[in-house]
């Protein structure tokens, strides 16, 4: 284990692989309690409303990221469905070429 520790490309190799690649396209979780999601960038829908937090989308599923569209509350029990895909692509996150394998080039060794 520590001579695969040792081995700095291959990591940043699999970790690039499974940012490109995700083994799931989502993940879901159940609420534990009762909240609001807060946004750390408000988000604009296509009515030009501003939102800060998660929309409901029906009784028992709420999106998170590109799916927020009308403020509230998540209700105890709840699934919240993340979308690993879209996160992992996203070029405000990721910069400009977020589609596309990044090749390790150097990590300064």
């Amino acid at each position: 284990m520590d001579q695969l520790n040792a081995l700095p490309y291959l990591d940043m190799v699999v970790r690039e692989t499974l940012r490109v690649h995700p083994p799931v396209p989502a993940t879901g979780r159940v609420s534990m309690r009762d909240g609001v999601l807060p946004l750390s960038n408000p988000v604009t829908d296509r009515k030009g409303r501003v939102h800060h937090t998660i929309r409901k989308v029906n009784p028992q599923i709420f999106y998170l990221v590109y799916h927020v569209f009308y403020p509230n509350s998540i209700k105890k029990g709840q699934i919240v469905q993340i979308p690993i895909i879209p996160v992992n692509m996203d070029k405000s996150i990721w910069g400009g070429d977020a589609d596309e394998f990044r090749q390790v080039i150097s990590i300064g060794c």
